[in-house]
């Protein structure tokens, strides 16, 4: 964003259009710092928590806590989520390979 208003490092907003999407071992990671918030806008996730499969659905959330394993993501069609990052800190994304 060039609109230094719009700009942070306290809090990242991202859309994500992740229709049919598919699992994937690139998938398993956690965030040392960051918290985020992910709101499921349309379609559904099902998703593996710190080992918990889950499934969320329109109009449903999840959070990911700091040091939280998450896996194993899959989407239907038509799905669309917000995803809030607190802070925004980029380089926070640790990945896990099996």
């Amino acid at each position: 964003m060039d609109d230094k208003l719009l700009r942070s490092n306290l809090v990242e907003v991202a859309w994500q259009d992740i229709s049919n999407k598919k699992s994937s071992l690139k998938d398993k990671h956690f965030h040392k710092k960051s918290i985020e918030i992910n709101i499921i806008i349309s379609g559904w996730v099902k998703i593996t928590i710190n080992g918990k499969r889950v499934k969320v659905n329109r109009g449903d959330f999840f959070v990911i806590y700091p040091l939280t394993v998450v896996e194993d993501v899959e989407a239907g069609p038509n799905t669309e989520l917000i995803v809030i990052k607190a802070p925004s800190i980029p380089g926070d994304k640790f990945l896990l390979s099996e």
